[in-house]
C-alpha cells in the first residue's frame, strides 16, 4: 500500500503565461528604469541625448536594450585620447574659457553643475589632453543587474500570491 498524496489547492493555480506575463511586464518597467538612469547621466547637460529602448528576442531569452545614437554621449562614455584641436576656418583662432568643471565623473549614474568657467582664451591650436571615460554604460548595468534580480523576484511573487 503506497502514500496517495493530494494537492490542497484554494482558488485558482496560476499558469506559465500568468508568469510569463509578469516577467514581461516587470522587464519592460525595468528597461524604463534604466532608459532613467542614463538621462540622470545627462540631468545638468545643454545637450540631452535622445535614449530610447528596444525590445530584441531570440532563444534562448528576451532581451532590452538602452541606447543613444549619440556622437557626444558616446565621447563622454568611452573618453578620448589626447588630441590636437585647431580652428575649422585655416589661419583662424580658438576662442575658449580657460576653466573647466566636468558635469560628471566615472562610474557615477548622475551629472553635477559645472561647465566652462574663467577668462577667455584665444589660441592658434591646443592640444587637447583627452578625456577620462565616465563608462555609464558599466555603472548603470551594474545597478540594474541587482535591481533586476529583485524586480523579478517580487513580480513573480506577487502573480503567485495573486492566486492564493
Amino acid at each position: 500500500m503506497g502514500i496517495k498524496f493530494k494537492a490542497i489547492v484554494k482558488g485558482k493555480v496560476p499558469t506559465a503565461k500568468d508568469f510569463q506575463v509578469a516577467i514581461d511586464t516587470q522587464a519592460s518597467a525595468t528597461a524604463r528604469d534604466a532608459l532613467n538612469r542614463f538621462k540622470e547621466t545627462t540631468k545638468t547637460w545643454d545637450h540631452k541625448p535622445d535614449f530610447k529602448f528596444r525590445k530584441t528576442s531570440g532563444p534562448p531569452r528576451m532581451r532590452w536594450e538602452v541606447y543613444a545614437d549619440d556622437e557626444i554621449y558616446y565621447y563622454v562614455n568611452e573618453g578620448t585620447l589626447r588630441h590636437p584641436i585647431v580652428p575649422r576656418q585655416p589661419g583662424g583662432a580658438l576662442a575658449f574659457r580657460s576653466g573647466y568643471a566636468a558635469k560628471s565623473r566615472p562610474g557615477f549614474i548622475s551629472s553635477f553643475p559645472g561647465g566652462p568657467s574663467g577668462d577667455m582664451a584665444f589660441a592658434k591650436s591646443v592640444d587637447h589632453p583627452g578625456v577620462e571615460g565616465r563608462h555609464f554604460d558599466v555603472a548603470v548595468a551594474a545597478y540594474m543587474a541587482r535591481k533586476y534580480k529583485e524586480d523579478m523576484e517580487l513580480a513573480l511573487r506577487r502573480t503567485a500570491e495573486r492566486f492564493s
